[in-house]
C-alpha cells in the first residue's frame, strides 16, 4: 500500500494529538507532585504557569560569586554539578517561597527557566515562553 499526502498528514496530526496528550499527564501529575512537597501557597507559583511552560527536571542549587551590573543587589545560583549551568537570579521573595530566572529577550518574546523551592531543598524546574 503506497502512502499518500493525506494519509501522511492525517498521521502526523494524530502523533500531533497524542503528544499534545502526554504533555498535559505529565504536567498534570507534575503540578500535583509540586503542590504536596511546598510550604507555601500555591498560588505563588500559579501566577507564573499562565503562559506555554513545560516541567524539566528537579535540581539542587548551589550560591555563586556572579554579581551582575544591572542588577548588582540579587544573588545568583547556579545547578549543583552542572559545569554548562545557567546563572539564575533570585526573586520575589516571600516568606518561604521565592524563584530563580533565566530569560532571555528578544523584542516582545521572553523565554527561559524558573526554578521553584520545594521543602526537600531542590527547585522545581520549568521551561517557559510568552
Amino acid at each position: 500500500m503506497k502512502l499518500t499526502n493525506k494519509m501522511i498528514r492525517d498521521f502526523a496530526k494524530e502523533i500531533a494529538k497524542e503528544e499534545e496528550e502526554i504533555r498535559l499527564a505529565i504536567k498534570v501529575n507534575e503540578l500535583e507532585y509540586v503542590k504536596n512537597h511546598i510550604d507555601y501557597d500555591f498560588d505563588l507559583i500559579e501566577e507564573f504557569l499562565m503562559d506555554d511552560w513545560m516541567h524539566d527536571s528537579y535540581v539542587e542549587v548551589e550560591e555563586t560569586d556572579y554579581k551582575n551590573g544591572f542588577y548588582p543587589s540579587y544573588t545568583f545560583y547556579k545547578e549543583k554539578d552542572n559545569e554548562k549551568s545557567l546563572l539564575y537570579m533570585k526573586q520575589d521573595e516571600e516568606g518561604k517561597y521565592h524563584n530563580m530566572v533565566w530569560q532571555t529577550d528578544i523584542e516582545d518574546d521572553y523565554s527561559g527557566f524558573l526554578l521553584f523551592p520545594l521543602n526537600d531543598g531542590r527547585y522545581w524546574k520549568i521551561s517557559y515562553s510568552c
